[in-house]
């Protein structure tokens, strides 16, 4: 088994641990591309029609910062508590890869969410928002 195939799985069970009775399939991809461990985590949640739940992380290698590069939940299924969850399962990954804090850039009028998560503006980056996921 290759390494990413590991980590694969690793991310896999750990979304799953935290999104139990939403996901009805799901799937993730690790990969290093241009200095980064990237990960893509998708699920496809119970509902009528395909509603879609996703996260994307990047973490720089050599550096103990991860970014949250895109969340997305189905309007169906906002309001449920899915995107903190997500969160959350990655906050847990990245902590076991050894980095220190998480930063997001976050869309125009999602603040607030980002803000119940214990995130914080960013003392030198305009606009972006970080947490300290070491303990």
């Amino acid at each position: 088994m290759t390494m990413y195939a590991a980590m694969t799985e690793s991310v896999e069970a750990t979304f799953r641990s935290y999104l139990p009775k939403s996901i009805t399939q799901d799937s993730a991809l690790v990969e290093s591309q241009a200095g980064h461990t990237r990960v893509a985590y998708e699920a496809a949640l119970v509902g009528e029609g395909i509603e879609r739940a996703r996260i994307h992380l990047a973490v720089p290698e050599n550096e103990d910062t991860a970014w949250i590069e895109d969340l997305f939940v189905s309007p169906e299924f906002r309001q449920q508590g899915i995107g903190r969850q997500l969160v959350r399962a990655a906050e847990a990954l990245v902590f076991r890869w050894n980095a220190l804090a998480v930063n997001v850039w976050p869309l125009q009028g999602s603040h607030g969410f980002w803000e119940k998560l214990g995130y914080q503006p960013h003392e030198c980056i305009c606009r972006v928002m970080t947490k300290s996921v070491a303990g």
